[in-house]
C-alpha cells in the first residue's frame, strides 16, 4: 500500500490527473509550486539537501509564474 503523501505526489505528477485542470492554468501552478515547497521540506527534513534546493527552485517558479 502506498503511503499517502506519495500518492499525492504520485497523482499531481501525473499528467491525465492534471488534464481536467488545464483551463485552470494558474490555479495549477500554484498548487504544483506549493506542493513543490512541501515536499522540498520533506526532502530537507530526511537530510537530501539536493533534492530539497532543487524543489525549493521548482516550486519558487511556479508560485512567481502565479503572482505576475
Amino acid at each position: 500500500m502506498m503511503r499517502p503523501e506519495l500518492a499525492l505526489v504520485t497523482a499531481a505528477n501525473s499528467m491525465p490527473a492534471m488534464t481536467p485542470l488545464k483551463p485552470y492554468e494558474p490555479e495549477r501552478r500554484f498548487y504544483q509550486g506549493l506542493l513543490q515547497i512541501a515536499v522540498a521540506c520533506h526532502h530537507l527534513s530526511r537530510g537530501n539537501q539536493r533534492g530539497a534546493i532543487l524543489l525549493l527552485g521548482e516550486g519558487r517558479s511556479a508560485l512567481q509564474t502565479v503572482a505576475a
